[in-house]
């Protein structure tokens, strides 16, 4: 393998979901890790490092926490402190702290010695929290991301960049053997995005302050910049504006869907263009599919032959939850990388075959393409723009039941992703049981996170198809034919909130980040309400949330 080229894994798992709250593993687990992804041939990682992040509440999914904090039914969320630690400020200059930056440092210093390059992720928008409390005039007016918003420094302020500067100057000078920095912009904000579009200099000088202290620290060390929320409009002034040395990475969004092969093609080309060097930021599994077994490797296969045959040659995999139970998407950007020419079956068949045995290859095949068509369908753009919201994101009740499939005739195209998405499940659930025959006895945990996990995208997908008859009956203004079918959902959400207690991974659902255990309370509460919703047909109004 060409040692000058980058391929890298963005080690994002210290959180038990992205951004919401710390899991901390000690040096232990980011050692096994690091192991892991050396074995597969990886010879870079990216660490991320916040001052803070959310806690966890107890009653409240972090979106629906916002939607209530937006709409002054809340206070904020608390916050809790991260992995940065910081003797100037008071939040962060505790012994746990202090203990977690400790072990990131072993981790940066084992990563290096095992051949795995260090980069840190470095969110530049986000500074002292208590500074952020003393002088919210350093603040930017629009926070973006609301895991870290309240705490966003506005770049185009002199003030607030002096202090980014100096904080994160700080912080670098912990991790002398760092090779690399990724300046993450996007989810922590930096003020309003329309605002750099129409004006980018601010945001572009901001940017290359930050860049200058970094080399003042590392000069040797790569400096890399996503291009995620850069609007294309900006492009060639941001490309040269910024330093020459700096590198891009373009994200395709492909786990969702939410930006096409096209547009990712169209956007390595852009900045190519303006004489930059691109690097593929691939999300072989992302928020949708954090918990779940992300299967859809001929999207992934096809996304790296396009960036490929524009030139890119470096390759970013995004993120690595759950890893140890199924590897297929990162063995498939590994050999990918090594080998552009080997067939994309025999990946797959090496990844299975090593996972879980010879036996099982038949059913995995079938299960791996079953998995890929209920993906694709659950993210189709009629669903989309019908109000369907991504599976797991949320059980808040405005979220569940699209308020225009209330009032108007369901259309074709939803209804034909919705049956495809629940065929594919079965399909997928049939082979799942069929690997199980040959796979439970010496493979027990493998072997329960896939049966598990596709149970639980089987009932999903179910439950999304419930919610036909009960749109029809609302929109028809039947009480009592939408009480009658309500029944299949309340079922269906206690099956989906037990299943989901069944497995390592996908318990967290129930507890962290779609809390489904609230799901059939949340349910009851509509049922209760059906009255009011048949009438109005419109969750405003209907009930308070």
């Amino acid at each position: 393998m060409n040692d000058d080229r980058t391929l890298g894994v963005f080690l994002h798992c210290i959180f038990p979901l992205p951004g919401f709250n710390q899991r901390d593993m000690g040096f232990s687990g980011w050692k096994g890790l690091i192991d892991h992804f050396r074995a597969m041939e990886y010879n870079a990682c990216a660490l991320s490092l916040f001052p803070q992040l959310r806690e966890p509440d107890a009653d409240w999914t972090l979106p629906e926490a916002r939607r209530l904090y937006h709409s002054l039914i809340r206070t904020r969320p608390l916050f809790q402190a991260g992995d940065i630690y910081d003797r100037s400020d008071p939040v962060l200059a505790t012994p746990a702290v202090e203990r977690r930056q400790v072990v990131r440092q072993q981790v940066v210093e084992y990563a290096a010695d095992a051949g795995l390059a260090p980069h840190l992720f470095l969110p530049v928008a986000l500074g002292s929290p208590s500074l952020a409390r003393e002088r919210p005039d350093l603040l930017a007016p629009h926070a973006g991301d609301f895991c870290n918003e309240g705490y966003v420094f506005a770049h185009d302020n002199p003030e607030a960049v002096d202090h980014l500067l100096q904080f994160w100057a700080r912080v670098v000078d912990n991790y002398p053997r760092v090779k690399g920095f990724i300046l993450w912009h996007a989810d922590p904000g930096v003020g309003d995005a329309g605002k750099i579009t129409e004006n980018p200099e601010p945001f572009a000088d901001f940017l290359r302050d930050f860049a200058a202290m970094l080399r003042t620290k590392r000069p040797d060390a790569v400096i890399t910049l996503p291009g995620w929320g850069l609007d294309d409009s900006i492009v060639e002034f941001m490309s040269n504006a910024l330093p020459p040395d700096l590198v891009i990475t373009e994200p395709p969004l492909i786990h969702s869907r939410a930006r096409s092969a096209d547009m990712h093609t169209r956007r390595i080309r852009l900045w190519q263009k303006a004489g930059r060097r691109v690097q593929q930021w691939l999300e072989v599994q992302e928020n949708p599919t954090v918990m779940l077994p992300a299967c859809y490797p001929r999207r992934i296969d096809e996304t790296i032959r396009l960036a490929r045959e524009e030139g890119v040659t470096d390759l970013w995999s995004a993120s690595s939850f759950y890893t140890y139970v199924f590897t297929p998407h990162f063995r498939l950007a590994a050999e990918r990388f090594k080998d552009p020419g080997k067939d994309l079956q025999e990946i797959l068949d090496a990844s299975f075959r090593d996972a879980l045995g010879d036996e099982c290859l038949n059913d995995a095949r079938a299960w791996t393409e079953a998995m890929e068509s209920l993906w694709t369908n659950f993210y189709t753009d009629e669903l989309s723009e019908a109000g369907f919201n991504w599976p797991f994101h949320m059980v808040y009740p405005g979220g569940l039941f699209p308020q225009a499939l209330m009032r108007e005739p369901i259309p074709q195209g939803v209804r034909d992703s919705i049956e495809a998405t629940v065929l594919a499940a079965e399909n997928a659930w049939a082979a799942a049981q069929r690997m199980a025959e040959a796979t439970t006895i010496n493979h027990p945990l493998e072997t329960n996170v896939i049966l598990v996990s596709t149970e639980l995208l089987l009932l999903r997908a179910r439950f999304r198809q419930a919610k036909i008859p009960v749109l029809e009956a609302i929109r028809r203004g039947d009480l009592k034919g939408a009480s009658e079918v309500f029944g299949e959902l309340s079922n269906l959400a206690q099956l989906l909130t037990e299943t989901a207690a069944c497995a390592p991974n996908t318990h967290v659902l129930n507890t962290h980040w779609t809390k489904l255990s609230l799901l059939p309370e949340k349910l009851d509460t509509i049922r209760r309400h059906l009255p009011e919703l048949v009438e109005a047909k419109s969750i405003r109004g209907a009930y308070a949330l």
